[in-house]
């Protein structure tokens, strides 16, 4: 199993890809296990969620705070795309959660706020959210209830054109430029899906593969050999029967 999943990786790296790694905004999760809370992301590009729900059945905990900072660097900045989005609010639409991304390094000025967030409307739900700046600072609250299964959003590190030809790749629509390592991932960077356009069939099955990340590739591992161990022992019976017969 494990010599199935560095096989992956290998081929993963070794073709260029850029495997997205997964963060969840749970101030009960250490970092060791991907906890955001109070850390600043730098990486070309994220998953970030509330929680780790795999089956999509668990509710984000209560009592949740937790911001995360992204710092793009110089002339760069993130954009985000959310994927889902459901935080609970309470009647008359006031956020008793609430998801609230910022321009800048903190949440201090209130004039910086881009918006605060709850209900079922996805953020930027046509063409992402875009930073103004090379930071954003987002930020998680949920009061003492569980009612909503959350958010799940890239952050996606954008630059201005023109595009460095050797290390990134241009989203037309948008006039921006990712990291080229992103193109043929299996996910949408850019608005209109340019990045995922001419790929090699190859290029879609393991970019489909990577996205699903170091849990995936074990999972299906353990498939493929619980597979296994199945084909043999059914064959191993039917051999065995076979032979009973004849020798009856």
């Amino acid at each position: 199993m494990e010599k199935v999943v560095i096989v992956l990786m290998t081929v993963a790296l070794t073709r260029g890809f850029y495997i997205i790694e997964h963060y969840y905004m749970d101030a009960q999760r250490k970092a060791t296990f991907n906890g955001l809370c109070g850390q600043t992301v730098e990486e070309p590009c994220v998953r970030v969620s509330s929680h780790s729900d795999t089956l999509g059945v668990v509710n984000y905990p209560p009592n949740n705070y937790c911001t995360v900072s992204f710092d793009a660097g110089e002339e760069a900045g993130y954009k985000l795309i959310f994927e889902t989005f459901a935080v609970q609010s309470s009647k008359g639409g006031n956020c008793s959660d609430y998801l609230a991304i910022f321009n800048g390094k903190s949440d201090q000025s209130p004039s910086k706020r881009r918006g605060r967030y709850c209900g079922t409307g996805i953020p930027g739900r046509t063409h992402g959210f875009h930073g103004d700046s090379r930071y954003l600072f987002v930020k998680f609250v949920t009061d003492k209830k569980v009612e909503a299964k959350g958010f799940q959003f890239l952050a996606v590190k954008t630059r201005n054109e023109p595009c460095d030809v050797n290390q990134e790749f241009l989203c037309q629509a948008e006039k921006l430029c990712i990291d080229s390592r992103l193109r043929c991932d299996g996910v949408r960077q850019c608005d209109e899906g340019e990045d995922e356009k001419d790929c090699s069939d190859w290029e879609i099955v393991l970019g489909s593969l990577l996205q699903l990340g170091i849990g995936g590739f074990i999972g299906i591992s353990c498939a493929v050999v619980i597979f296994v161990v199945i084909l043999v022992i059914t064959v191993c019976c039917f051999t065995c029967c076979r032979k009973r017969g004849k020798t009856g």
